[in-house]
Formats: C-alpha cells, structure tokens, sequence
C-alpha cells in the first residue's frame, strides 16, 4: 500500500516538476533582444508607435512620438527582416541590420533599404540608441550631446582620424 500510494505522488511530480522548472527560469538575454527588436519593428510596421518608443531612452520618446506622427498618416511599413544580429555580450551592446519595405501614399511606390539599428541593454531591458541608414525616416534618434561627439569626431576624423563606417555625411 505504501508503494502505491508514494508512486501516486511522485508520478504527476514527474510530469510537472520539468513545466515549473522551464517557467521559473529568466529567458536568456538573446531571447529578450530578439523579442524586443522584433517587437519594436512590428510596431512601426503597425503604426503602434507608442509601443514602439518604449524601446527608446526616455528623454527621446516625446520627440520621437511627435516626429514620426506627422508622417504615420502618409507612411506604410510594408515588410520588415532581420537580416543581421551581431550581440556583444561583454558591452552588453548590439547592431543589427533591417531589411524595410514601405510606400508613402503621396508616393505610391513601394521603396526598400536597409537600416541599422544600435541596442543598448541597460537595467535589463534592450533600448534602441540609433537608427541610421535607408530607410523611410530622415531623422536618427539620437541625443543633441551625441550629435556633438560626432561633431567632434569628425573635427578629429579631417586630422587624420577615423571614420566610423557606418556614418553617412
């Protein structure tokens, strides 16, 4: 009887002890940044933009809010791939690069680029820093005192320096 009876305990621990080990552990950090590079871009795709500018640092959201609404009307992000993810863990940094599609419908001509984007982990959530390239937004998102460094870097670049290779003039 105390066999049967230790066997009818033990047996649905077998079964739900493996499903309360898998939730209780924090997804790894590459499973955050890919839900949130992917969450962010669906965004924009979807015109969630507030959703999109929790991504960002927060002395940027209100101008990004404001930037890219005068434009949501007139913008369609038809396709978004990830077509490149390049992860420091040490920095806690990362770059990846997208594939859009969109049309403007004053335009009416689906356009392609690609854009860069740069990932920062801070207190354990991603935050997209900076979005260059060719995509539909003439803005980067970017601080005025980064604006600065680059300034300076590129005073410091015209003395023989380096550029950045993913700098455009």
């Amino acid at each position: 009887m105390n066999k049967s009876r230790l066997l009818n305990f033990l047996l649905p621990l077998i079964f739900i002890l493996p499903v309360l080990m898998t939730t209780a552990c924090p997804p790894p950090k590459e499973d955050v940044f890919v839900t949130s590079i992917n969450d962010y871009n669906n965004s924009l795709r979807w015109k969630r933009f507030e959703g999109a500018s929790a991504y960002l640092p927060p002395d940027l959201r209100a101008d990004f809010l404001e930037d890219i609404e005068k434009d949501a009307e007139n913008l369609n992000i038809t396709d978004f791939e990830i077509k490149d993810i390049k992860i420091d863990q040490a920095s806690g940094t990362a770059v990846i690069k997208v594939r859009l599609a969109w049309y403007k419908n004053n335009e009416g001509v689906e356009k392609k680029g690609f854009v860069t984007e740069r990932w920062v982990l801070k207190d354990k959530n991603w935050v997209m820093m900076e979005m260059t390239g060719e995509g539909p937004w003439k803005k980067k998102v970017k601080k005025e005192k980064d604006k600065e460094d680059d300034k300076e870097d590129e005073d410091k670049s015209l003395d023989g320096g380096t550029i950045k290779p993913d700098r455009k003039k």
